[in-house]
């Protein structure tokens, strides 16, 4: 079972990725599952459904077996999720954490 997350995002706050050691292990889990060469659509996928709760149907179809594991869990997004979340208020941290996120994922191991 995933521990669940609550990060508390001010208004005013800046991402940076050194104040939450729980995303690394979680990009570097996803990036391990996307494998060595991970694709722009999946990086989109995993973005998408952390920040919205929701996949693209074009994506999807064309990622089925991504598609499953994120709307299954079974890639665990948790830390990811609850920091999109707790972010809401403060569009300038959601940008970073995005751009953050995807070059990461589009980094090698």
């Amino acid at each position: 079972m995933n521990p669940y997350y609550k990060f508390l995002v001010n208004d005013t706050d800046r991402f940076d990725p050194m104040h939450f050691p729980q995303l690394e292990e979680t990009l570097r889990h996803t990036r391990a599952e996307l494998g060595t060469d991970p694709s722009v659509p999946s990086i989109a996928m995993v973005v998408s459904f952390a920040r919205d709760h929701s996949l693209n149907s074009v994506e999807a179809a064309a990622n089925p077996v991504l598609a499953e594991r994120i709307g299954t869990k079974e890639l665990s997004l948790d830390v990811l999720e609850q920091l999109f979340d707790s972010s809401r208020r403060n569009p300038s941290f959601r940008k970073d954490l995005e751009d953050y996120t995807i070059a990461y994922l589009s980094t090698s191991p």
